[in-house]
């Protein structure tokens, strides 16, 4: 029997810090004494992660990008699991999420976040202080590889919500949290976009 551990990062082993407290990696070397495999599981990328946990990266597999990618261990590790979104409703998604105000589009790849800034600190945030690898683009077609999540950023003054007409009704909806910089308040990715049709709408409220 296969014993696993599966623990989220931010607001769990993350509370307003940045790096992962010592003796976590002594009770992950604990638990492989054990035999029980520790997985971080967060909507991080898979770099970001191995930056976090560089003491045992090695001996760890990583559920990324809330799942729709999963790497298995070593230096660095394989993919054992990728779920891609569709492409065209993933391009549709990022063209109405940089056509709202204020509001900028995270593109995941399998190990790069692609980027289309409308502002340079967003580039700042995700490449020097989440960790991601980071490319630049000049529009979301222009992706080289498969989409697997699509995340929305936001300037912290507005509250906006994002619709699917044609997806059951469902509705995501975020208040802005007053903090410096930028917030990743709302996520899609490939399976679970599978059942939100196009066409996107999107609006927003003070």
């Amino acid at each position: 029997m296969t014993r696993l551990v599966a623990c989220d990062i931010d607001g769990t082993l993350l509370d307003g810090s940045t790096a992962i407290a010592p003796a976590v990696f002594t009770q992950i070397r604990r638990l492989s004494r054990l035999g029980v495999y520790f997985c971080p599981a967060s909507g991080r990328q898979y770099s970001s992660l191995r930056r976090l946990f560089a003491p045992v990266a090695g001996q760890l597999s990583c559920l990324c990008e809330n799942g729709a990618v999963v790497f298995g261990p070593g230096d660095p590790g394989p993919i054992l699991s990728k779920t891609e979104m569709a492409r065209e409703q993933a391009l549709a998604l990022c063209r109405d999420i940089l056509a709202l105000p204020r509001c900028e589009v995270l593109i995941s790849g399998a190990n790069t976040s692609y980027l289309c800034p409308k502002q340079s600190d967003v580039v700042s945030l995700m490449r020097d202080f989440v960790g991601n690898n980071v490319a630049l683009l000049s529009a979301p077609e222009e992706t080289p590889e498969a989409i697997v999540k699509v995340s929305a950023a936001g300037t912290a003054r507005r509250r906006w919500s994002l619709c699917w007409p044609q997806g059951g009704g469902r509705s995501s909806e975020w208040p802005s949290r007053g903090r410096p910089g930028w917030i990743l308040p709302w996520q899609t990715r490939g399976r679970a976009s599978g059942s939100c049709a196009p066409p996107w709408t999107s609006r927003s409220r003070m």
